[in-house]
Formats: C-alpha cells, structure tokens, sequence
C-alpha cells in the first residue's frame, strides 16, 4: 500500500512513524524542506519538497498510483482543497484533518462536495472519547 502523507508537523510525522515497518510505503510531502531532511535521516520513506497545493506536486509523486492520501497541514482549507486535487487527480481515498470548529456543524457537507472520503476532527474526536469513557463509567 502506497500513503502520501501532506503536511510534516507533530501529526503528519506520528502518522508517518505508525505506518514504517508495517509493509506501508510512505511518502511525506511539506514545503519545509529542513523537517523533510530529518525525517528523511530518520525513516525509510520518500520525501516531496513542496507545496501539494499545487498540482504539479501531486502529478510528480504520480498521485494516482497511491492508495491513500492524507493531507494533515496546519490549514484546514488547504487540507479539504489537496484531498480534492488529489481526489480529481485519481487518488481513490483521501483523508483531510479539519480542526476549526466552524466547520464542525458541516463536516458531512464537507466530505460530500469536495469528494473527501473521511474527515477527522481530532478535537472533537476527543470530546466523543471522553464522553463514551464518562457513559460507561456511570451507566
């Protein structure tokens, strides 16, 4: 399984090391290219200086061969916008993070005009895990 990961923060990198080692070919995408080299110095992965904003980024890693991208940026707007180039651009899965709460009362909204096939809201994410843990604990 190929994964392009977009976005080599905290979450982009936790994401990158779960899948070393685990057969999963990963190739990490960001425009820092300082963050890439590290990461390059540390894994077995395949790393894109770049912005994946641009097409031309997506057409280099030749996105459609991959299985899965997951556009995890600082950005939310610049997420949902990669997973629809990539989407378009013949990726079959495409997972965007989207964090502002502005958008928590439309995710599915979302998901379904830019073709996103799952969203994460790691905040609220959160939230569900506490209240399910609070549930079973006092029911």
């Amino acid at each position: 399984m190929n994964v392009a990961i977009v976005g080599a923060g905290k979450l982009g990198v936790t994401i990158t090391e779960a899948f070393l080692g685990s057969g999963i070919e990963v190739t990490l995408i960001d425009k820092r290219a300082e963050i890439l080299e590290k990461a390059g110095s540390q894994f077995d992965l395949l790393t894109v200086t770049g912005n994946a904003k641009n097409t031309g980024v997506l057409k280099q890693i030749k996105i459609d061969t991959y299985d899965h991208l997951i556009a995890c940026t600082d950005n939310d707007e610049k997420n949902i916008v990669i997973c629809r180039f990539a989407k378009e651009m013949g990726c079959p899965s495409v997972i965007a993070r989207v964090r502002d709460p502005e958008h928590v009362n439309q995710l599915e909204f979302i998901k379904k005009a830019a073709g996103i096939d799952y969203i994460i809201n790691p905040d609220l994410s959160v939230a569900n895990e506490i209240y399910k843990y609070l549930v079973e604990k006092y029911t």
